[in-house]
């Protein structure tokens, strides 16, 4: 077993340690550029987000980018509460409200409802409850100006206000080490990661990605999917943007039936992928985090625990790092404190993620997913 423990942790370790590289590589962006050309389509696709609709459309009507440069695009997926009436009063020759058909629903029908409606050269896509900068869409505007990336990858953090409790601020150092692993691996050429909830991609390529939001098959993973198709066919052009200006602000799940039935709907889609490498890091980071269990019960059986603690150590000499220089390029470093309590659970989470996303249903906004 000892050999194992050493084998598995040396492949972890040179994993993250790529991801570590990658991000040391990125050089920070800054949008100084003041020329502007480029028209940029926001699609937002919404259901049940009257109480966050709001300040988003307050804060993109605000930008620090020309106003006859951009449009916004908010698709309602028939939304039970009052977002749609409250996104109405927003509409102008600059912001456009508009519904799904009775006969579609679905994020990824919202997606293509509202991709279908631009008449931009680039795509950013943002969620109804996430709040931006002033400079977001100047951001990512320079960059695709001046970088010219089919696709474009932004930091997805956690709202100031959600990181007040312990299990926020444990959900928030985890959020940074998925993002440290995005960023990392695009910047290597190895993209494995993205959100949806701040993404860009030139409207160019939209006809080779379009059948991912026509496939009913999947009913989430458009942003993952996109990425491993434009990956294939554009190798190289996919970028991560280091940069607090192209940040985005989530809300966090507030409970934990809420955490883990979020990320079992992000786990489920991994049975869909085709891509070598996404697949090789998901089964070394599911590897490692099943071997710490398998050890740590038989640790506990033969009162002898040093296998597993030869492991845990093996996988923290190289997600501290990581996950220290992330948080420190995004002031947080205050939540390392919590590194030791999360890496000691964070290898039970995973496992009983994936049994679960093979046992049990997966909701998303009062709605079932079947994958």
């Amino acid at each position: 077993m000892i050999y194992l423990v050493y084998i598995s942790g040396g492949i972890y370790i040179i994993v993250i340690a790529s991801f570590l590289y990658g991000w040391g590589k990125l050089k920070i962006f800054s949008s100084l550029q003041s020329n502007f050309r480029t028209l940029v389509s926001i699609v937002i696709p919404m259901r049940n987000e009257e109480d966050t609709i709001v300040k988003l459309l307050d804060e993109l009507s605000q930008q620090n980018y020309p106003i006859d440069l951009y449009e916004i695009i908010v698709v309602d997926d028939h939304s039970r509460d009052k977002s749609f009436e409250r996104a109405s009063k927003y509409q102008n020759e600059h912001i456009k409200t508009l519904s799904l058909p009775d006969s579609l629903s679905g994020k990824k029908a919202a997606l293509r409802h509202g991709i279908d409606a631009t008449n931009g050269h680039l795509i950013l896509t943002t969620d109804a409850d996430c709040t931006v900068g002033k400079n977001w869409i100047r951001c990512f505007a320079t960059y695709f100006e001046v970088f010219n990336p089919v696709m474009m990858l932004g930091p997805v953090m956690a709202h100031p206000l959600h990181k007040n409790n312990t299990f926020e601020q444990m959900q928030m150092l985890e959020l940074l080490s998925l993002l440290g692993s995005t960023a990392g691996s695009a910047s290597i050429g190895m993209p494995i990661m993205c959100n949806g909830a701040n993404l860009a991609f030139a409207k160019s390529v939209y006809p080779k990605i379009q059948h991912l939001y026509n496939n009913e098959k999947i009913h989430s993973g458009d942003d993952i999917f996109t990425l491993l198709t434009l990956k294939k066919i554009f190798p190289g052009r996919i970028h991560f943007i280091k940069s607090l200006e192209a940040s985005v602000y989530t809300t966090l799940p507030d409970n934990l039936n809420a955490f883990f039935n979020q990320r079992k709907r992000w786990a489920a889609k991994t049975k869909y992928y085709r891509d070598v490498s996404i697949i090789a890091t998901a089964a070394i980071v599911f590897g490692i985090n099943l071997l710490l269990i398998i050890n740590l019960v038989i640790g506990i059986v033969k009162l002898d625990l040093s296998d597993f603690l030869i492991l845990w150590c093996l996988k923290s000499v190289v997600d501290f790092p990581l996950l220290y220089a992330v948080s420190g390029f995004f002031g947080e470093k205050r939540l390392m404190r919590w590194f030791p309590v999360v890496q000691s659970f964070y290898f039970l989470y995973v496992c009983f993620t994936v049994v679960g996303t093979l046992i049990s249903p997966i909701k998303w906004k009062e709605r079932l997913i079947k994958q």
